[in-house]
């Protein structure tokens, strides 16, 4: 279990008992999406819900160089300006 999960789960061993239902509901409404209401996201919030599953489904043991993504992105954007 990830470091992140175990201080997730103390915090949660330590919530009094009649606050446990808002964590219940939090947890839904994180898995679902359920309580947005679609017609008042902005587009930039829809792109952002729209990152966050795809972040979801992607494998957490694959590691993202993200200079050398960079580095490649603008490489192949100009380099057919020289």
């Amino acid at each position: 279990m990830s470091e992140k999960k175990e201080i997730a789960i103390s915090m949660l061993k330590n919530i009094p008992e009649e606050k446990i239902e808002f964590v219940i509901e939090f947890f839904h409404q994180l898995e679902t999406g359920e309580g947005r209401n679609e017609e008042k996201l902005t587009p930039k919030m829809k792109a952002f819900y729209q990152l966050e599953n795809i972040r979801k489904k992607f494998p957490g043991d694959i590691v993202i160089d993200y200079d050398k993504e960079l580095a490649e992105a603008r490489d192949e954007k100009y380099n057919s300006i020289s």
